[in-house]
């Protein structure tokens, strides 16, 4: 519920803000910023947290993460200049997926049978907070848009308390992986990650400009 939290509200920022620059500077490149920003938050974060999960606890690393998603959207209370929406978009996406990584994490150690069915229920909790925070984001813009801010705030502190660490619970038959296994992944991943960003960009202008057709 925690992780389904923080995806929601980083999916309605991300919708409210992306047509908040729409009506404001009419900038398909400034949109685009948006998932761009998020992308990069995501990728700087995926070395080091696969570090840091094989040292300490998941759970305390979700919790943390949850705590500094409420101080990130705090602060956009008081302030909403474009250069700290990138600021907010980048934070929040990369602590959302830091703390995605250790719920899987978490996932494989504590769940010994039907992993499986673990991980599809994952999926649906995943594509819900997903379609949930599409919805926050758009009605949000429409009906008040004042309120958006602490609507996050308040979701990021009910996924924190959700979040609270517990004692982890670890699977004896873990296996340890060096740099360059997960450098061989990411050599195989890759044309894959920017095949990705080309497309995302695509959707991108492609809403954009449509929104603007309308406005």
């Amino acid at each position: 519920m925690s992780r389904n939290l923080l995806r929601t509200s980083s999916m309605g920022f991300s919708i409210f803000f992306m047509w908040e620059i729409v009506v404001k500077y009419h900038s398909v490149f400034l949109v685009s910023l948006i998932p761009t920003f998020s992308l990069l938050g995501y990728l700087i974060i995926t070395l080091p947290i696969g570090y840091v999960l094989d040292k300490v606890n998941k759970s305390k690393v979700i919790f943390l993460f949850s705590v500094m998603t409420v101080l990130v959207y705090f602060l956009l209370i008081f302030v909403q200049s474009l250069i700290y929406i990138y600021a907010v978009d980048f934070l929040s996406f990369m602590l959302y997926m830091g703390s995605g990584d250790a719920y899987y994490s978490s996932i494989k150690e504590i769940v010994s049978e039907d992993l499986s069915g673990a991980m599809s229920l994952n999926t649906v909790g995943r594509a819900g907070s997903g379609i949930a925070g599409t919805a926050l984001g758009g009605s949000v813009a429409y009906f008040d848009p004042a309120s958006l801010p602490f609507i996050l705030v308040v979701m990021a502190l009910v996924a924190a308390s959700l979040s609270f660490p517990f004692k982890s619970v670890s699977s004896k038959d873990s296996t340890i992986y060096s740099f360059s296994h997960v450098s061989k992944v990411i050599k195989l991943i890759l044309p894959l990650l920017l095949m990705g960003l080309l497309i995302n960009g695509a959707f991108t202008a492609i809403d954009v400009y449509s929104s603007g057709c309308f406005t």
